[in-house]
This record gives C-alpha cells, structure tokens and sequence, in this order.
C-alpha cells in the first residue's frame, strides 16, 4: 500500500512539475507575443510619425512652389467667362469657329489643386474648321499665358465633303484661388486652411 501511495506522489508532483512547465512556456510566449505587439505598435506609430513628417515636407514643398508660380502669373484670367472669350477669340485669330462652350461643373475635390491654392476649372469647347487650323488652335490653347491642358480631344471629318471638321475639346485651367481677408485683416488664399 505504502507503495502505491508513493507511486501516487511522485505522479502526482509530476503532473505538478509538467502544469507548471506549461504554464511557464504559456507566460513566457504571452509575454514574447505582448512584447512582439508592442513593438509593432511602437514601429507603427513611427510610421505614422515619419508619413506625417513627410506629408509636411511635401505640403511646404508644394505651397512653395506654388507661391514661387504665383508672382509671375499676375496677368492669369481669374474669370471663367472671360477665358470662354479667350476661346472664342483664339478661334477667330486660328479661323475656327467656337460653336458652343461651357463651363462642366465641380468634382468632389472642389476643383482646388497644390494645397489650395489654384482652382481647376473644366471647360466643354464644340469648335469646326479646317484641320491644319484646328491642329494650332490646340497648340495656342496648350501655349496660352494661362496654365491651360487639352485633357481630351476628338476629331471628326465633317462629311459634306469640305476639307474642314469639327472638334470637340475638353479643357482644364487653373486660376488662382482669390484672396481672402482674415479676422485680424491679413490676406490668406481663400481654401487653404488657413
């Protein structure tokens, strides 16, 4: 009997001895997984630390440009109505003739580009006229003092059997976003912010 206890004591402690064996590995890897989560979390947050330090960088960069393109472009038509006459009169001046236009309307972003400062504005230009003519019209509208890009184009053959056609052009330009008066009376770029 004597023997049996015995038997049943030492398989007892061995049971203990294994319980804690794996209770020890279970702590020792939930501390190795915290300190794992930690660090990623501490890694992560740097990440995030470095991106906000670089979209900083970035946003100073750009708003500097943007000031350094500003001085020169004093003479930019801030008026969406006076760059439709620059297209009527550019077509004249190429002989082409403006058949319609319009102004397409603002997309999700509110139009504003390099941090606020410039708007983009879209314009939907019908233009007809012989092909050589139409060809530099897109240049002088790419060439303009105005920051001007033909976004899409598309050239038809006008099937009277003139030499001439007809073009439909989608335009994009950038004006400056007008200044504003702050409260305590200096000028701030009106959507910046600021």
């Amino acid at each position: 009997m004597k023997a049996k206890w015995l038997v049943l004591l030492a398989l007892t402690f061995l049971l203990i001895a294994v319980a804690a064996e794996r209770l020890t590995a279970m702590r020792v890897r939930r501390e190795v997984t915290q300190r794992d989560k930690l660090k990623q979390e501490a890694r992560i947050a740097e990440e995030r630390q470095m991106g906000r330090q670089n979209e900083s960088r970035r946003y100073a960069e750009i708003k500097q440009l943007a000031a350094e393109i500003i001085a020169p472009q004093q003479n930019w038509q801030n008026d969406p109505t006076q760059l439709l006459r620059w297209f009527s009169e550019t077509g004249v001046r190429d002989n082409v003739r403006l058949v319609s236009s319009k102004i397409l309307s603002a997309e999700r972003d509110g139009n504003l580009v390099a941090a606020g400062t410039y708007t983009r504005i879209r314009f939907d230009l019908d233009l007809e006229g012989e092909y050589i003519p139409l060809v530099r019209y897109i240049e002088a509208v790419e060439r303009s003092g105005q920051p001007m890009i033909v976004d899409n184009f598309s050239l038809f053959a006008d099937r009277t059997g003139t030499s001439g056609g007809k073009m439909k052009l989608y335009v994009s330009c950038l004006i400056p976003v007008p200044a504003a008066r702050t409260t305590d009376g200096k000028t701030a770029q009106k959507g910046n912010g600021q």
